[in-house]
């Protein structure tokens, strides 16, 4: 549960103007979400994982499949995505869905710790 989210679909796009929101700290607007995460190891050194963040409002989904490869105790490669389902709007003004709009994006992460 988020307080500060939407009550409504209708107003997302009044809740991306709202201060967390706008300068990314916050990236969801509605207020009920289901999450689950599910991560398995393969062998010592990979490990799968998804993520979904559902939201109940409009019954949008946000799925984030990622794979970590451990290259050495302290430097590891993620990759993954993020794939919005839900209805999609070619308005600026309107927003059907949370995260229909969202599309596919891709991502590679390259991490060194010292």
């Amino acid at each position: 549960y988020s307080s500060g989210g939407a009550k409504k679909a209708d107003q997302y796009i009044l809740q991306k103007l709202n201060f967390p929101q706008e300068k990314g700290g916050v990236f969801l607007l509605s207020q009920q979400y289901i999450n689950l995460m599910l991560a398995y190891q393969l062998y010592p050194l990979h490990l799968i994982s998804l993520t979904s963040y559902h939201n109940i409002l409009d019954t949008s989904h946000l799925l984030a499949p990622a794979w970590q490869w451990s290259l050495s105790d302290n430097t590891s490669i993620n990759t993954g995505a993020f794939i919005g389902i839900g209805k999609k709007t070619n308005s600026t003004l309107l927003l059907e869905s949370e995260f229909g709009s969202y599309g596919i994006q891709l991502f590679t992460k390259f991490i060194y710790y010292f």
